[in-house]
């Protein structure tokens, strides 16, 4: 437990140290006209993505919840997705 408390702090963490610039930098280069809709994109565009992850999770622990895998699967999922699309961005 306080591992999984520990690694979810330095997660959230790094998260921060990497959405908080990227905010900053999506907010500061469009033209003056422009920027309240960027910035109003973005908040749609941010909203979309927990969506649609929160559906997605909800669906792939359905479908291993019909087939009886255990939990750790769906991470080991995740943790392939993330690594497919880090390796994309690479």
């Amino acid at each position: 437990f306080w591992g999984s408390l520990v690694a979810l702090g330095v997660v959230g963490a790094c998260t921060g140290m990497f959405a908080v610039p990227l905010t900053t930098l999506l907010q500061s280069r469009p033209p003056l006209g422009f920027r309240g809709r960027t910035i109003a994109t973005q908040n749609l565009l941010n909203w979309i993505g927990i969506t649609v992850a929160g559906a997605f999770y909800q669906g792939i622990s359905l479908l291993f919840d019909r087939l009886r895998f255990p939990p750790s699967y769906q991470f080991a999922i995740c943790g392939i997705i993330v690594l497919g699309i880090l390796l994309l961005y690479h």
